[in-house]
């Protein structure tokens, strides 16, 4: 029964991490979908800390970083393609909680 108990706490902890990266994910994506286009310069890296292209929110308030939010923005025909990745910053067992999303903006 208790390793019932703990498996459900960890699924739970698990499902948080996971809607919130998704969530500070699409927040992102949002707020640079609406970005001015000039504004959105080429640059980023989805799987490493590019200056001005990443943060690291503290959701909670408790002064540590519980996500690592970054976002690549690229020049292509017609428009740019931007993508943001969310990673918890958490030591737990099981799979890294991440979340990636994509789109693609064209000059208004």
């Amino acid at each position: 029964m208790a390793q019932m108990i703990g498996m459900g706490m960890l699924t739970d902890a698990n499902s948080e991490e996971l809607t919130s990266a998704t969530t500070l994910s699409a927040n992102k994506l949002e707020e640079l979908r609406n970005s001015d286009y000039d504004s959105l310069t080429a640059g980023g890296d989805v799987n490493s800390n590019a200056e001005g292209f990443f943060d690291t929110p503290d959701v909670d308030g408790d002064g540590n970083v519980d996500y690592t939010r970054r976002w690549a923005v690229t020049d292509q025909s017609g428009g740019k393609s931007i993508q943001v990745r969310v990673i918890a910053n958490v030591e737990t067992m099981g799979p890294m909680r991440e979340a990636t999303m994509a789109t693609v903006v064209a000059e208004r």
